[in-house]
């Protein structure tokens, strides 16, 4: 079962968001083995396709992956708003996996630089 979380981010900001993956004890997932880790943010809590998503982007181990964590960079370009995302993996026996799920929220900035 996904984690449920709510990401608060601020426009333009581009700040890592960082995963640790655990299994159902709470015991951290060598992930070293994982692939196409992939956050997607749409509108949409249950989107019939792709075509609305405002964001997806690509994950990167930390480390080796053995200490279960993956991060993501957005470009900053989500506009103001509040959105659903997921965050998706294919496991080391080639199953899709989704690790955490919830609401994304991005706030009005106020620098313009």
């Amino acid at each position: 079962m996904a984690t449920k979380l709510k990401i608060k981010k601020t426009r333009g900001d581009t700040a890592r968001t960082t995963f640790t993956i655990k299994d159902s004890n709470k015991v951290i997932v060598n992930i070293a083995t994982w692939a196409g880790f992939t956050l997607t943010v749409d509108p949409s809590e249950a989107p019939v396709d792709g075509s609305t998503k405002v964001s997806q982007v690509t994950g990167t181990l930390v480390s080796n992956g053995a200490d279960g964590r993956v991060y993501f960079t957005t470009d900053g370009l989500i506009p103001v708003g509040e959105y659903f995302f997921d965050v998706q993996a294919v496991d080391a026996n080639g199953g899709k996996i989704t690790i955490a799920k919830g609401g994304y929220s991005v706030e009005q900035d106020i620098t313009k630089i």
